[in-house]
């Protein structure tokens, strides 16, 4: 419940912060109206240091954008750049499972993975989630030590994250590929 409850603030914050813009630009136009550069570019400056601290917004699903914001959280704090693009509809009917196992793991092995890169260059995770046809796609690439071919062969057949989210893909007839 707290979790639910953490999601549904999270959202309202965003619903909010939207609402908001339509004012803030008025306020701007009218500074800019006026010649007042310098302080329609203060105003902009606070406006950028207080979205720093806020969600990012990817679909209207409260739970899958508390998820992926939690993991651009936890990838910004390691300095890893975590791309997501979501091309969902308004409304999806999705098991909590899929985002919850499936994406919460294959995003986990992704940032560890390129947790263990010794190039900070190459400290990328890119995300893609799409819905067609009521198929999800998610696809998800990141640099990776060529060594832990070898090294690690055995993590991606016994790996306990990877085995739950063949489970999970498998009771959605769906199609896991590594």
């Amino acid at each position: 419940m707290k979790f639910f409850k953490q999601l549904k603030d999270s959202q309202s914050k965003l619903y909010s912060m939207k609402h908001d813009l339509k004012n803030q630009y008025v306020v701007l136009m009218g500074m800019l109206s006026q010649g007042d550069t310098a302080e329609a570019e203060k105003y902009l400056q606070n406006s950028i240091q207080k979205i720093e601290h806020i969600d990012y917004f990817f679909t209207n699903n409260y739970v899958l954008n508390y998820l992926l914001n939690e993991k651009i959280a936890t990838a910004k704090s390691n300095s890893i750049t975590l791309n997501v693009k979501s091309f969902l509809p308004e409304k999806i009917n999705l098991d909590t499972d899929i985002f919850a196992v499936v994406l919460g793991n294959l995003i986990d092995n992704s940032l560890n993975a390129v947790l263990r890169l010794s190039n900070t260059e190459e400290k990328e995770v890119s995300l893609l989630i799409k819905q067609f046809d009521h198929n999800l796609l998610i696809e998800i690439s990141n640099a990776f030590d060529t060594a832990e071919l070898q090294t690690r062969k055995n993590r991606r057949f016994e790996g306990i994250g990877i085995k739950n989210v063949k489970r999970i893909v498998e009771e959605h007839g769906g199609i896991y590929n590594q």
